[in-house]
């Protein structure tokens, strides 16, 4: 199981980023072998950069493909998990999205993130980052 972080799926959306081709390549190689995980960060996130380059209902056309997938599982978030995400975020100095993620993916024994963000993620010691840009 591997996280899949906001930059990603939002740079495999929108042909205009230079990291579209990659990061739309690996993200269709790791769903064919791989299930993927989100919380609702994830989702709030990627809406809102989607609807600044497209129209909303295009935006929520992509996101509702990407909820109804069948190779992804969404990780709830609760109060416990934010006051985990809140102690991260202050211990490692990452943003409270950021740590929310990460905070996230302990609760559910995920090691994995795909995502471009290595400066934040990298803090953090179990954490695997695969950068599709590399």
């Amino acid at each position: 199981m591997i996280f899949l972080d906001t930059n990603v799926f939002v740079f495999a959306n929108l042909r205009e980023y230079p990291e579209h081709e990659l990061c739309l390549k690996r993200l269709q190689e790791i769903m064919i072998t791989n299930e993927l995980s989100m919380n609702i960060i994830v989702l709030v996130e990627s809406f809102h950069i989607l609807t600044q380059h497209l129209e909303k209902i295009d935006a929520e056309y992509r996101l509702e493909s990407l909820i109804n997938s069948k190779r992804i599982r969404y990780l709830d978030v609760d109060t416990n998990t934010f006051k985990e995400a809140m102690r991260l975020s202050r211990e490692k100095n990452v943003r409270v999205n950021d740590a929310l993620i990460c905070a996230s993916m302990k609760e559910h024994g995920i090691t994995r993130i795909l995502t471009t963000n290595e400066k934040d993620f990298g803090k953090i010691s179990w954490i695997k980052v695969e950068n599709p840009l590399h």
